[in-house]
């Protein structure tokens, strides 16, 4: 009896099995049943019968067809000299039958096995042979060009089916607590890419070839992340939460050497004198936090008189090769912003410029961008703004500023009084006034967490905020007035619909390129202009005001563009925020851990119909989880007791003791 064999594609790759129902042939009957080599039966439709050919007599049993079938298969790389020598002499995109090519490459050779296995060659090698099957069937040559290119997609194939070859391996190590890679740099680069899913999730590179089979596709985000950590602590590289968050922001430490070459440049260069009021002689401050390096404003107070006083608020001015196509430009351009966090603070620009040549240090003559206001009981007006320079006589933090307003009634406690005019006005406008509390968390020994609150409200603060806003929302002003396109910061009213019972709530301020008001500032318009060593778009609208300011100064005049940086500055702040903001949590849930059943105050969020619920904790300003007793709503006070904390799941959960006092 003679079996018969049939080629076909079996998940995009050309196979070869035996007929167990006989001859196929290519579009008649019913399916037909092959048995592989391993011994496994699919059916195929006939149409999938591509060639079949009858084999070498055999007694007729299965075993018998199945052994001949595994003598004869092919190997992945069988018949390449063949093929070499047939692809040469074809030309491309011209037809051959397939009757042809057999007899040009098996000379003469009529062995049905050799006509079979040429035509799975044939059909394996797609990068070169384009398979015509309503043709005979034939192939034909590819061009060059679709060689390469599809050559290209098999390697990227072959390595796809690699990788996951090696996730396979790496994941049962893993799972069993056995991490013994053969191939340390294939393991790292998985590692890699483990943590680039736990830090990027679903938009990481990553998560499309990797999740499913890892497991990972249907799982809540919480269980991914505690899942996914696991796997690199068994690894031995997991980096801590606070690595994981700052990846997912993007936030970067290192510059690289032509930005460090550019920065060490610019910091040996000394100051621009020309074509600026020199205020070096008249006494200039900074007031900034006592850890602050990168001093980006300073306060002049110019003359006083009944009623009122003039004063100059400098802004730092980079330098003036700050501009598009500078690797310190595109780069600040791309970092959007200095990232501050407690595991450190990563600069848009080099430290030798952000605390070296473009900071406001005591001492050193530096460029500014000088703003000039009278200032009355309750209103301001610009006098001018102009390119200055200015040799700072102290950088005061806060406590010290204190001081000198206490010391110096007439002058700087006068100033104190007129930017709490400036504040109260604001605040009739429709401003949101608040007592601010900044926390301090200590992570000098992580053993032992230190959390402080710092009341940021005092008239030191006062004076810094209101000038700032001021210096800002007259920038804005000049920039509409001059009919220049601007990168504004724009917040819409608070709405009474969904107002919290516990916060007054208002949508978050965004960058724009349409000029509209800031209403938690109180301002008709508003833009950012007083951090352009630590804001990408301050750096811009302050190029904008010198380019109104200079003769001939130029501006940005591509609308397109500023709206393109709006999107990014949004998008980029946004991050390092978040990321700030769970690196600062993730430190409190350790100082929750390390003081186990910490009473505080707390607020109720929201309370869920299950009767639990989440609570504000007032100090922390984290929330929590809870099992809420009978009788308490949103926005009620309570006092709670810390009863456990899932640093992995960021959850905290607490146990309500009493109602607190109405406020």
């Amino acid at each position: 009896m003679t079996p018969h064999y049939v080629c076909f594609f079996r998940g995009g790759r050309p196979a070869i099995g035996w007929l167990e129902d006989g001859r196929g042939k290519r579009g008649a009957g019913k399916s037909k049943a092959v048995r592989l080599s391993d011994g496994s039966t699919l059916r195929i439709s006939p149409d999938a019968c591509h060639y079949s050919w009858a084999g070498e007599p055999t007694d007729g049993s299965p075993e018998a067809a199945l052994a001949q079938l595994a003598a004869h298969q092919p190997r992945p790389d069988a018949k390449s000299p063949l093929l070499d020598g047939l692809y040469d002499a074809m030309t491309p995109g011209v037809p051959i039958s397939f009757e042809a090519l057999q007899i040009q490459a098996l000379a003469g050779n009529r062995e049905s096995w050799a006509r079979g296995v040429l035509f799975w060659a044939l059909l394996a090698d797609g990068t070169r042979f384009q398979y015509l099957p309503q043709s005979g069937p034939a192939f034909q040559a590819r061009e060059n060009a679709e060689v390469e290119r599809l050559a290209a997609l098999e390697a990227e194939r072959r390595e796809r089916a690699q990788r996951l070859e090696n996730a396979g391996i790496y994941l049962s190590q893993l799972e069993s607590g056995e991490w013994r890679p053969d191939t340390p740099d294939a393991a790292d680069r998985f590692l890699g890419q483990l943590r680039s899913m736990l830090a990027l999730e679903k938009e990481s590179p990553h998560w499309a070839g990797l999740a499913k089979p890892l497991g990972l596709h249907g799982l809540a985000s919480p269980d991914r992340a505690v899942r996914l950590k696991s796997w690199l602590k068994t690894a031995g590289a997991w980096p801590g939460w606070p690595v994981i968050w700052l990846e997912r922001a993007g936030v970067e430490a290192a510059f690289d050497d032509r930005c460090l070459e550019a920065a060490r440049e610019m910091a040996g260069q000394p100051a621009r004198l020309e074509d600026r009021a020199d205020y070096r002689n008249t006494d200039t401050y900074t007031i900034d936090n006592a850890a602050t390096e990168d001093f980006d404003d300073a306060i002049s107070i110019l003359e006083i008189s009944a009623g009122e006083m003039t004063v100059a608020v400098h802004i730092a001015e980079p330098s003036q090769l700050l501009l598009p196509g500078h690797p310190l430009f595109d780069e600040a351009q791309r970092r959007m912003a200095t990232a501050y966090t407690l595991e450190g603070i990563f600069p848009m620009f080099p430290e030798s410029l952000a605390n070296g040549r473009f900071s406001l240090k005591s001492g050193q003559d530096r460029e500014v961008v000088t703003h000039v206001f009278r200032i009355g009981e309750g209103w301001a007006e610009l006098e001018r703004i102009e390119p200055g320079l200015v040799r700072v006589r102290e950088n005061l933090d806060f406590a010290r500023a204190q001081k000198r307003i206490e010391d110096h009634p007439a002058s700087w406690g006068r100033l104190a009084l007129l930017c709490g005019g400036l504040r109260d006005a604001r605040a009739g406008k429709g401003a949101f006034i608040q007592e601010r509390h900044e926390l301090a968390v200590d992570i000098a020994d992580p053993q032992r967490i230190r959390v402080t609150e710092i009341t940021r409200s005092g008239p030191a603060h006062q004076i810094v905020e209101e000038l700032a806003v001021l210096a800002n929302w007259k920038a804005a002003e000049t920039i509409i007035a001059a009919g220049r396109p601007g990168i504004f910061r724009v917040q819409e009213p608070m709405d009474a619909e969904t107002r919290s019972p516990t916060r007054d709530y208002f949508p978050p301020a965004s960058f724009t390129t349409a000029a509209g008001p800031h209403h938690g500032l109180g301002c008709p318009a508003y833009m950012q202009i007083t951090s352009p060593i630590r804001r990408f778009p301050d750096l811009v609208m302050q190029r904008q005001l010198i380019g109104q300011i200079t003769p001939g100064g130029s501006v940005f005049a591509d609308e397109a563009l500023l709206e393109s940086w709006c999107a990014q500055a949004d998008r980029k702040m946004t991050g390092y925020q978040q990321a700030a903001r769970a690196i600062t949590h993730d430190y409190l849930r350790q100082y929750l851990q390390q003081n186990p059943g910490l009473e505080l105050k707390g607020t109720v969020r929201r309370r869920h119909p299950s009767d639990t619920g989440k609570i504000w904790l007032d100090r922390l300003e984290m929330m929590t989880r809870c099992d809420l007793p009978p009788g308490l709503g949103n926005g009620d006070p309570v006092s709670v007791r810390v009863e456990s904390v899932d640093r992995d799941r960021q959850t905290v959960w607490v146990t309500c003791l009493a109602s607190s006092s109405p406020r």
